[in-house]
């Protein structure tokens, strides 16, 4: 599993960098981070302005524990109310 995994992070990245002009940023496979969203690996993680975050959907989870703690957010649809995702957010940096 994890070869696939790998296999469709590192396509990702060539498809970016190639899409990407030379001329304006270079692309290094040492300091970029993808994420594959599949079957055997429900988790979306990303990092943004600091904080590290782990969007899994409810759909794909096996109980309903994560309603009641820090760092736990639960998205819903704004017209029926229904929960759809679960994200899991920490900070990267230290206080």
């Amino acid at each position: 599993m994890l070869n696939v995994l790998l296999c469709s992070g590192r396509a990702v990245f060539w498809d970016i960098k190639n899409r990407l002009p030379r001329s304006v940023t270079t692309t290094l496979w040492e300091n970029s981070f993808v994420s594959v969203y599949s079957k055997d690996n429900p988790n979306l993680l990303f990092n943004m302005c600091g904080f590290e975050c782990r969007i899994l959907p409810k759909c794909r989870t096996t109980h309903d524990e994560f309603t009641h703690h820090d760092g736990i957010w639960n998205l819903q649809n704004e017209v029926t109310t229904q929960s759809l995702i679960v994200v899991f957010v920490t900070s990267t940096r230290g206080c």
